[in-house]
């Protein structure tokens, strides 16, 4: 079997996806139990309260109360439905932006494009000896990093969407009430809102994925004869970038519902230092585990001598 990457839709994503799914139908019994219940409260505190010598204008009250009752009731038999639909609708938008996670949109597809482009790093690496092995290797492993951040960042952009929408059917139960109805609307906002940031986080990763590989892909006419590191460290500062506004998508979100958030050439910097430090200290331990190993085998070389 030939190995096709980390393929963490059917890992990781589709089991939540079905675990949540499942536990959301089989609550949605309950919450439409609740949802009568309330609704039958509410028609009654109605009638007593807003009885007057005028039927005609009671009359029209309790019309538009069942058309609420009915519009909730209607919207918890169909949730999943409108559930996948959103989910639909929100990731083919997002994808639209630059159509980099193909179709249908996985992590997967994402993962794969850009695993390629890095594994470049590697095998352009492997050419060379000495000091400009080591420079690529920390090349290679600081975009691994970059990588892992992006497809993390899509995961659980996509797991927040399943688990948001799926557990806020319960604020549904309260939708009949005129009084609790803020809280019934809560069910929506958090659809919407999982929605944005889902869109925002498949848009980013949809354009990234689209420079780094028609706009700006890694360069193949560079080895050992013809040695270009700015051309390298040109393409991991796009990576970076990308990278930092996929991993930066809640502040990017947040501006676009609330007008608040946003990202900075600070934050830019933290975050790609921060990557540095790691790909440096990860190399280091490579380091230090080779010599070992090669400690470990000259010692052995002299005890069989």
């Amino acid at each position: 079997m030939s190995y096709t990457g980390i393929n963490l839709d059917d890992t990781l994503i589709t089991p939540i996806k079905t675990m949540v799914e499942a536990g959301a139908v089989n609550i949605s019994s309950g919450v439409l139990v609740v949802a009568s219940l309330i609704a039958i409260l509410d028609l009654i505190f109605s009638i007593f309260t807003g009885w007057s010598d005028n039927i005609g204008d009671l009359i029209i009250k309790l019309i538009q109360k069942l058309i609420r009752y009915s519009f909730t009731f209607m919207l918890i038999n169909i949730y999943q439905e409108l559930l996948d639909m959103s989910y639909k609708v929100f990731t083919k938008i997002g994808n639209s932006f630059g159509n980099g996670l193909g179709d249908p949109i996985t992590v997967q597809n994402a993962y794969k494009t850009l695993e390629k482009e890095i594994m470049s790093f590697l095998q352009t690496g492997l050419e060379f000896e000495s000091f400009w092995s080591l420079v690529y290797l920390v090349l290679f492993i600081i975009a691994f990093i970059f990588l892992i951040f992006v497809m993390f960042a899509l995961v659980m952009a996509i797991l927040q969407f399943y688990l948001v929408g799926n557990l806020a059917i319960i604020y549904l139960a309260f939708m009949p009430s005129e009084t609790f109805s803020e809280i019934g609307k809560k069910t929506i906002s958090a659809i919407i809102g999982a929605g944005t940031s889902l869109m925002v986080t498949v848009a980013l990763v949809s354009m990234g994925t689209k420079i780094l590989i028609d706009d700006f892909p890694f360069p193949t006419d560079i080895g050992v004869q013809n040695n270009e590191p700015q051309t390298f460290l040109t393409w991991i500062s796009v990576f970076a970038v990308i990278s930092f506004l996929i991993v930066s998508q809640d502040s990017i979100t947040s501006m676009i519902l609330t007008g608040n958030g946003g990202v900075t050439g600070g934050m830019l910097g933290s975050f790609v230092g921060g990557i540095v430090t790691t790909g440096g200290a990860a190399v280091g331990a490579i380091g230090k585990t080779i010599t070992g190993i090669g400690k470990g085998a000259g010692g052995l070389a002299g005890g069989v001598k």
